[in-house]
């Protein structure tokens, strides 16, 4: 329909699947406008579409170039916002240290539900 050029632009009146279904069709750098929510649901959208799309952090992308700057405020503000409890770091397991083998296996897993993590 658009010739093969890239959507730049999406509405979404609705939230819930219907969010991630418009993200995903956008261009890199596209925009997704949000105004309403009448699916009365929570927006549900892949993390690789804000990720990879540059609508969200990648640090690989961030690391060479002229956006070299950013890392520092992109994970400052992470911080913070983990730390004020805004951004909610779901933890699915605690592995120690000596298990970091088990624990690389479990972060590769699909369907996880949450972070995997060491602890002290």
């Amino acid at each position: 329909m658009t010739g093969g050029a890239p959507i730049v632009a999406a509405l979404d009146s609705v939230g819930g699947e219907e969010s991630g279904q418009l993200l995903h069709l956008l261009g890199e750098g596209g925009q997704l406008m949000t105004f309403g929510a009448m699916a009365n649901q929570p927006m549900i959208v892949d993390p690789g579409d804000l990720i990879f799309k540059r609508k969200g952090f990648w640090a690989a992308k961030l690391g060479s170039g002229p956006r070299r700057a950013e890392i520092p405020r992109a994970i400052g503000e992470i911080v913070r916002l983990a730390a004020t409890g805004e951004l909610k770091l779901t933890v699915e397991k605690a592995y120690p240290l000596e298990e970091a083998a088990e624990a690389a296996r479990a972060s590769m897993q699909p369907g996880r539900t949450g972070k995997i993590a060491f602890r002290a």
